[in-house]
């Protein structure tokens, strides 16, 4: 896909989201990105990649474990942007298991995956309404889902379910 002058949507921008910005925005790719509590570092990264590859770039909020927060984030960034032309999934909660695994910390565990989830789903139906092609979904999942490390249950099945969503929704 040719990313020059296309607008990819990286949730999760902090550490390594970042160099994914950089590499997107030095391809000469608008970057939006999102952040949950890192604001400031992200309006930083947004501000380095705006100066160095002289493309547009933006920060938005973002709580995946919130519908209300992914809708208005496809919202905003349509209004202020145009169309999301690419979604590198990104954000994630890397935790360890707790001692005692109740239905609540399942919730828990899978709400950030779920949320990406309902970014990609929507992401897809709003491309398919626009009868856009090539319009990717990329998502860093973790090599321990195939590799798992111990104690870490929770996080690995939620990247595997959201690894596995993806694939799915490919045959949509």
């Amino acid at each position: 896909m040719e990313l020059k002058g296309k607008t990819i949507l990286v949730t999760g921008g902090r550490r390594v989201g970042q160099g994914v910005a950089d590499e997107i925005g030095g391809a000469g790719a608008n970057v939006v990105m999102t952040f949950r509590q890192s604001r400031k570092e992200i309006v930083q990264a947004v501000d380095h990649l705006m100066q160095i590859h002289r493309i547009k770039a933006a920060a938005y909020a973002l709580d995946l474990t919130n519908e209300r927060s992914i809708r208005a984030l496809l919202r905003d960034v349509t209004k202020d942007c145009g169309s999301i032309d690419g979604l590198v999934n990104m954000a994630s909660s890397f935790t360890a298991d707790p001692k005692e695994i109740t239905a609540a910390e399942v919730r828990a565990a899978f709400s950030i995956s779920s949320g990406a989830i309902l970014l990609s789903r929507w992401f897809a139906e709003e491309a398919q309404r626009r009868k856009a092609r090539n319009a990717p979904i990329v998502s860093f999942i973790d090599w321990a889902v195939d590799h798992p490390y111990a104690g870490y249950d929770l996080y690995l099945a939620s990247k595997a379910a959201l690894r596995h969503y993806l694939m799915a929704l490919q045959t949509t």
